[in-house]
């Protein structure tokens, strides 16, 4: 008998390759998102230490100016704080629609590899028949030799 050949071996390496590129692609994006929520926390902790020296400054006693200036600053590590939140929000978004197109691959690349499957199993069988008969016609073949 020929050996097994899925017909659609191409079409599921094809989507094989689509779910890795997209696979790849939400991997870029975690690691985005990684890289933006450490940058979020520098800004809360810049904020932290911005504030505690803001607070320091006016208990001993500053000019005007430099209070003016701190909380000048202040107001721009609330700004970058609000805007890098804005930023994280919006890169989410991107995941979530990336991880959906991800499962969206990995389906279709399962359903192809359950067709190949089945075929693979009804090629079992087919063999299986084919092998059950070649035995019965040389048992035969055996007994009438033997009569």
């Amino acid at each position: 008998m020929k050996k097994f050949k899925f017909n659609l071996e191409t079409v599921l390496k094809y989507r094989g390759m689509i779910e890795e590129r997209e696979k790849n692609q939400l991997a870029k994006l975690n690691s985005e998102m990684i890289l933006l929520e450490n940058q979020l926390a520098q800004l809360r902790e810049g904020y932290r230490n911005e504030v505690a020296e803001f607070e320091q400054a006016t208990q001993t006693g500053v000019k005007v100016q430099e209070i003016l200036g701190r909380q000048l600053i202040i107001a721009n590590i609330e700004y970058a704080i609000e805007s890098k939140l804005n930023e994280i929000k919006e890169h989410r978004r991107l995941v979530n629609r990336q991880t959906a197109v991800v499962v969206k691959a990995t389906q279709d690349n399962k359903t192809i590899e359950k067709l190949k499957e089945k075929s693979l199993k009804n090629y079992d069988k087919e063999v299986a028949k084919e092998t059950e008969k070649f035995i019965e016609e040389f048992v035969s073949y055996k007994t009438l030799r033997k009569d």
